[in-house]
């Protein structure tokens, strides 16, 4: 079975999905809700909280994504052997990640402080 670069990188970016959030992926429960409420600890989240906690997430694995486009533009430039064509390829791919990674750390920062104020409003 042959393995191109594409497939590769598709299967690091799903393996490391389900390794860094296997916990919501998964939704073990090992009985620590029942703990918390015994312990008078904890509750319900809130809407405010799950919001956040889905946009975490979905930032998160943007940042993934983002981080692997720069690791596969810098082997796309090191694999250039002096090709322009390929080098400039490498350039537009690494500087494209950087600003997406610049807007998706943009939107964390706007997202928590909204959760954030909203979760302040509530309680």
């Amino acid at each position: 079975m042959k393995f191109s670069l594409k497939k590769i990188i598709y299967l690091t970016l799903l393996l490391s999905f389900f390794i860094f959030n296997f916990n919501f992926v998964l939704a073990i429960d090992y009985g620590l809700d029942d703990a918390a409420s015994a312990a008078d600890i904890g509750g319900s989240a809130d809407l405010p909280e799950i919001i956040g906690t889905i946009m975490g997430l979905v930032l998160s694995f943007l940042g993934m994504v983002f981080f692997i486009l720069l690791v596969y533009g810098g082997f796309i430039w090191m694999t250039a052997r002096g090709n322009e064509s390929q080098i400039d390829k490498a350039k537009k791919i690494i500087g494209n990640s950087i600003w997406g990674l610049i807007i998706v750390l943009m939107a964390y920062v706007i997202s928590s402080l909204i959760v954030k104020s909203f979760t302040d409003v509530v309680s």
